[in-house]
Parts: C-alpha cells; structure tokens; sequence
C-alpha cells in the first residue's frame, strides 16, 4: 500500500498548504487593516473631529416594539405600542414613509410612557416606524428595529 500512504501524505501537504497561505495572508490583511485604521484615527485627530466615547452600557437602550405586528392594516388614529427598557421613561417615534427615514420624509415625536396615538393627519399607505429610547431629557443614538403598518382609510376592512 505505498501508493495509498503517499496520497494520504500528498492530501495532507496539500490542506496544510492551504491552510498556511490563509493564515499569512489573513495577517497581511489584518496589519494592511489596522495600518489604514490608525491612519484615519490620525487623519480625524488632526482635523479635531475626535469625539469621546460612551461606553455601550452608558447609553440610552431603544424600546421594543409590540403592536400593531408588522405590516398588518391600521385606520388612522391607531396606537403604537412598545415596552421602555431599565432606565427610560419614554420613546422618540420617527415616522416615515420610506424605510430608509430620509430627513424630508421623517416625523419625530417625543412621547412619556409606552403609547402613542398615530395623528390622524398623516394620511394613508405605508407608514415605516421605529423608536429611540429617552431617560429625562437625553435620547438615544440606538434605533429599535423598524416596523412597518398600512394606514387604509376608516371604511376600508381591517386585516390583522
């Protein structure tokens, strides 16, 4: 069985070959990476455009979503509902008719507490939805997952 024992050790040579050319490679990559990162670390400490960090624990937790589920048909004046997390007593709701929220098209809504009732000006189609947590007077960077509703006028049918 020679001719068996030099496949085996051929494969062998071969996936350890492999293997090796992905770990240099990998660390070229990583060094490449991490030199361009201190670059532009550098480049933003020059422009003054350094901003302090905040710890991901120290910051301001977004609500979570409950109702109405996602997609399902709303008259208007319906209420949006959600659950505030440890730490804040209410919701900034952006409401918008593009899931991407560009400025012109976003709604924003301070809100106390876990509701609000969607204002009956806004028309019906697809309405795109989604929270920031607020602990007194700071909101949060952090969005909640955004949610999406289709706001039919008052004598449609109701599907949900």
């Amino acid at each position: 069985m020679p001719g068996m024992r030099f496949i085996f050790h051929a494969m062998l040579g071969f996936s350890i070959g492999i293997v090796g050319t992905g770990m240099v490679y990998g660390t070229v990559a990583r060094d490449h990476g991490a030199r361009d990162g201190a670059r532009l670390r550098l480049a933003r400490l020059h422009a003054g455009q350094v901003q302090a960090r905040v710890p991901f624990e120290a910051t301001v937790a977004p609500p979570l979503p409950l109702l109405p589920r996602y997609g399902v048909a709303v008259t208007p004046g319906a209420t949006l509902v959600w659950h505030l997390l440890d730490g804040t007593d209410g919701a900034q709701v952006e409401l918008s008719s593009t899931p991407t929220f560009e400025p012109g098209t976003t709604k924003l809504l301070d809100v106390d507490g876990e509701t609000l009732k969607l204002p009956t000006d806004l028309g019906t189609g697809i309405l795109y939805w989604r929270l920031r947590g607020r602990a007194g007077e700071v909101t949060g960077e952090r969005t909640s997952s955004t949610w999406m509703v289709d706001v039919v006028a008052a004598s449609e049918p109701v599907w949900g």
